[in-house]
């Protein structure tokens, strides 16, 4: 099945011809699946059809409590800078078996400049509004500030869970070699929520 909207995904990938290298992650609500086709409706209000690669799988993300993060965990952490100090959109636990994972830092799209972290946790502080998570990653160190309330999840792959239509979901979408866009991977949350990722 060609993906109605396919076009307008390629002009993601099109507009640096980088991209067709890199994942485009699309937020937003699954409007239907057909197939192997996944029509999702993102937040930003775009409709695009994507086909599900053959080995795509569902990552289903949990709420954690703060001080159920510690010294040794490995995290995926959005963040944006404040006045010189980085600051967590979310925290988001690795399962072990995937510890490594993308380690390093990288330009993010959750936000406007935001970045995405991929470390290992040291020291965890206390501070007056939240905590400060000393990380690790590539032989470099660096300060997250937790503000109180920022969202906290684990995360692992769920062979069981289906995506459907009504899901809040990211897709990890990548330019297949015939220039369809595919996605191998999708995130939901276990309350129904979309990730914070």
């Amino acid at each position: 099945m060609i993906p109605r909207f396919a076009p307008l995904l390629a002009t993601l990938f099109l507009a640096t011809p980088a991209l067709a290298q890199e994942t485009v992650h699309l937020r937003g609500e699954i409007l239907s699946i057909e197939d192997s086709t996944i029509s999702i409706e993102t937040t930003g209000a775009q409709t695009y059809d994507v086909e599900m690669a053959e080995n795509f799988m569902v990552m289903v993300y949990r709420q954690i409590a703060p001080e159920d993060v510690g010294p040794g965990d490995f995290l995926s952490i959005p963040s944006r800078q404040e006045d010189g100090e980085k600051v967590a959109i979310s925290i988001n636990v690795f399962p072990e078996t995937m510890r490594g994972t993308g380690e390093g830092e990288r330009a993010w799209d959750l936000t406007e400049d935001s970045l995405m972290t991929n470390a290992t946790v040291g020291e965890v502080e206390s501070a007056s509004d939240g905590r400060v998570l000393n990380v690790e990653y590539d032989g470099t160190e660096e300060r997250v500030i937790v503000p109180e309330g920022t969202p906290i999840t684990s995360f692992g792959p769920d062979p069981d869970r289906q995506l459907q239509a009504g899901d809040q979901a990211i897709l990890f979408v990548q330019q297949a070699e015939d220039g369809t866009p595919t996605a191998n991977l999708a995130g939901v949350s276990a309350d129904g929520s979309l990730p914070p990722v």
